[in-house]
Formats: structure tokens, C-alpha cells, sequence
């Protein structure tokens, strides 16, 4: 379900069952890790500088369920969130022990100390709450869901504030390149774009009648995964040509100032694989030895690691020139 990666070369990838597989050479091998829990796992993510005390790592999952590493992966302890909504979404803030966590009915949970101690926040909504972003080191950040629910916090996440949007749609996705904009992706060929930290958004089309899957940022732009046809599109400077498929694209990643360029991958079901070496612009297909469907990919320097379905993991050391399966020893998901 979800994939989270550090520059050091750990990757942690979660999933259904709960499933907990762990790499420390950029997903070459994994390990399955024990977490005592069945719950569907959705979202990870690791903090960029290692604690000595805290969780580097945080879990989040159904019924309310958050799980926390002490030591980097090896093991995770369950930890008291104080709800039983599902908890969708996960974010450290860069260089920083500030984590956010929102889920059902408006939850937002927050912690200053790595985890070390969690609060729930009162909120003003009670629609449920995809997706959260911080905006880059600063203290603003953005938790988006169910009705074009949009709530921005400019201290840390100690309060809420309603923001007005535009239309009544779900909202799944939300990130930010930088200090000052926030991408937010909707059902639908549509996203919508603030460069005020979220006060103020508005709406830009793409003109394929489909889905966003997948976001991926680079400085000012965004690269965005969607169901078919054009599979690609650029935010800022960049102007893509996409990709034109007619199968379902579930993920898109890039990753500047590489070796080879500025690369970026998308994947998708049957074992779809484009690869792009000028930062998305234009994509050639590529190779990779599975009819699997791929449901996320993630590239960290010229390190690349796909998931997908029934446990498949491929990994890749050249930026997605050659892949090589990993064993990941599960069959979820």
C-alpha cells in the first residue's frame, strides 16, 4: 500500500495483513518484519535524521492503528493513537521530530518529539482526511479529504483552520515542492494548485478524462500518474509530452541532479514500466520481467524499487535500466 525510502539505502514497504518487509541496500533484499497485527497497513513514513529516542519510523493503519520503530526497522511497537477511525495518512516534517497523522472523521494526530508522545488535535471538520503534506521546513502544513475538505495549520500543527475550496470533490493526494505551494490531486483529470502555503487555491484541468493514481514532485514541478492516455504531466517549467497507454498507471517518481540526468519512472498494472531521463518530458517504455501489476515506485538517486501485487518486489541499481526481483517472502499485497 504504500512505500517510504531514506538516503542511508533503508526502505520500508507496507501492505495488507499487516505486512512490514524492510531493506537496508535500497531494496536488493528484504526482510519481513514482525508487528503482532493483521490490520491493512496504508501509509509509512521515515524521518530524515535518526533519533536517539522516538520512532525514526511510523506506521498508520485501519481501525487506528500506529506502529512505531525505535531502531530503524528492526521492530515496531504499537503505540496509542486514541481512535478507532482508520488512519490514512503520515508525515514527518523535514530535519525534524514534528509528525502529523489524519485518518476518519477529521482526525489529526500530532507529536513534536518523534512519536515519543502522541495528541489528538480538535479539527473543524468531521469528513474524513486522505492525505497530509507539510510545506517544506516551514510550519505550515495542509490535510486534505472527503468533500474538498481542505484544514491548514501555520504552527506546527497545534491548530486547524478551514480553508475554502473550490468544489465539493475528494481529495487523495497533497504535497509541496517548497515553502510556498501545495498540490492537491482530485477524482477526475483535475488537480488544484496554492502558491500562498494553501490559503487559496485553484483549479487546473488536464484534458484526459481520467483519474489521478500518483504525484510525484521535483522543485517547482509535479510529474502526475494517471489512469491512461496521457500518463504524465508536468507542473512549472517542464513541459511533458505524457505517455499514451491505454493500461492504468498507478505511480510516478523522479529524482534530480543524478548521473544520468534528471530521471523519473512510472508504473502500473501488467508490469508497466516508462522511464524518462529529462525529468518527464518525454518517456520511452522499458523492461521489467513481470506481468505483475505495480502499484508503487520509488527512485533515490539512481536506486529504484517497484511493489506490486501477490508480494512482488523488483529492484534496480542503474535508474531503471535493469531490474532485478527481490524475495520479499509474502504474497500480500
Amino acid at each position: 500500500n504504500a512505500v517510504a525510502s531514506h538516503p542511508s539505502g533503508l526502505v520500508v514497504a507496507v501492505g495488507n495483513g499487516g505486512t512490514v518487509l524492510r531493506s537496508v541496500n535500497y531494496g536488493a533484499t528484504f526482510q519481513k518484519v514482525t508487528t503482532l497485527t493483521t490490520a491493512s497497513l496504508l501509509d509509512v513514513t521515515i524521518t530524515q535524521n535518526f533519533p536517539s529516542s522516538g520512532y525514526s519510523i511510523v506506521i498508520v493503519g485501519a481501525g487506528g492503528l500506529i506502529l512505531g520503530s525505535p531502531d530503524g526497522g528492526v521492530s515496531f511497537k504499537g503505540l496509542t493513537s486514541g481512535t478507532s477511525e482508520s488512519l490514512y495518512g503520515v508525515q514527518y516534517r523535514k530535519n525534524s521530530g514534528y509528525l502529523l497523522i489524519v485518518g476518519g472523521r477529521g482526525t489529526v494526530i500530532r507529536s513534536t518529539n518523534y512519536g515519543s508522545t502522541l495528541s489528538k488535535i480538535t479539527t473543524s471538520t468531521t469528513n474524513t482526511l486522505y492525505a497530509v503534506a507539510w510545506a517544506g521546513s516551514s510550519s505550515y502544513a495542509l490535510a486534505v479529504g472527503s468533500s474538498g475538505t481542505v484544514i491548514q495549520t501555520t504552527n506546527y500543527g497545534t491548530s486547524w483552520a478551514t480553508v475554502a475550496f473550490p468544489e465539493k470533490t475528494t481529495l487523495t493526494m497533497a504535497l509541496s515542492p517548497g515553502e510556498d505551494m501545495f498540490i492537491v490531486a482530485a477524482s477526475g483529470s483535475r488537480y488544484y494548485l496554492s502558491l500562498d502555503k494553501g490559503q487559496t487555491f485553484y483549479r487546473k484541468d488536464y484534458p484526459v478524462g481520467e483519474t489521478y493514481t500518483s504525484l510525484a514532485l521535483r522543485s517547482s514541478t509535479s510529474l502526475v500518474g494517471i489512469r491512461s492516455g496521457k500518463g504524465a504531466i508536468a507542473e512549472g517549467p517542464v513541459s511533458s509530452q505524457g505517455i499514451t497507454t491505454s493500461s492504468t498507471l498507478r505511480s510516478v517518481s523522479y529524482n534530480n541532479g543524478t548521473a544520468s540526468g534528471t530521471l523519473a519512472l512510472a508504473v502500473g498494472y501488467s508490469g508497466l514500466l516508462y522511464r524518462s531521463t529529462d525529468g518527464g518530458t518525454t518517456w520511452k517504455r522499458s523492461f521489467i520481467p513481470t506481468s505483475a501489476s505495480l502499484y508503487s515506485v520509488s527512485l533515490a538517486g539512481l536506486q529504484a524499487i517497484a511493489v506490486g501485487s501477490s508480494g512482488t518486489i523488483f529492484y534496480s541499481s542503474d535508474g531503471g535500466v535493469n531490474w532485478i526481483k527481490a524475495t520479499s517472502g509474502v504474497t500480500n499485497t
